[in-house]
Order: C-alpha cells, then structure tokens, then sequence
C-alpha cells in the first residue's frame, strides 16, 4: 500500500494493484489505486501484457515490486516503459533484492 501511496501524492494519473489477494483491493482503491490486476484470473497472458494493455501498450514509468520475487522483478522490469532501448526514463540505480538470492536473468 505504500507503494499506491507514494504514486497518488507524486501525481500518478494511473495506478495499477497486481495482487493474489482481492481483499488487499479496496484498501488500495482508498489509497488511490486505479486499476487491479488479479495474475490468477489473467489466463495465459503475463502480467506485464497485461499492464500493457492498461497503458495503451507502452508500459508504466515506474514501476515497484515488493515481494522479492524474480519473476515478479522481472515481469515489473517488463511493464516498464522503454525509451531508446532501456527500460528506465531517468537516470537511477537499480538495486534489487531476492528472497532467495537467485539470479535475475534480463533479456
């Protein structure tokens, strides 16, 4: 919820929830959250072509994960814009973090 929280007072015009659980939802709708994205009632499709499609297929400027994740690093890296072949608008570190340490492939 922080991560909502910080998009709505830096301006976000659209903010996309991706969660399992559809009872975090109306916490983050308060919060300013608005859209939601369940990954187990999405079917075959990936969660960044989903996120995708929310934005007119060109991806969100930024983007957070927070479960630790690699495949959700990467699916997060995946939703996000591309400007001159890289996945990042303005200059910044990435430093990531797993739960299990595993490697993040980038492709």
């Amino acid at each position: 919820m922080q991560a909502v929280e910080v998009a709505r007072v830096h301006g976000a015009a659209q903010i996309i929830g991706i969660d399992i659980n559809k009872g975090k939802c109306e916490k983050r709708e308060a919060f300013g959250m608005t859209h939601y994205i369940n990954p187990k009632a999405i079917g075959d499709k990936s969660i960044s072509k989903m996120v995708k499609e929310l934005t007119n297929g060109l991806g969100v400027d930024y983007s957070f994960e927070c479960t630790r994740v690699s495949h959700l690093v990467n699916e997060a890296l995946e939703s996000t814009k591309v400007v001159n072949n890289c996945p990042i608008t303005q200059p910044c570190s990435i430093v990531f973090e797993t739960a299990t340490n595993s490697k993040l492939p980038f492709s």
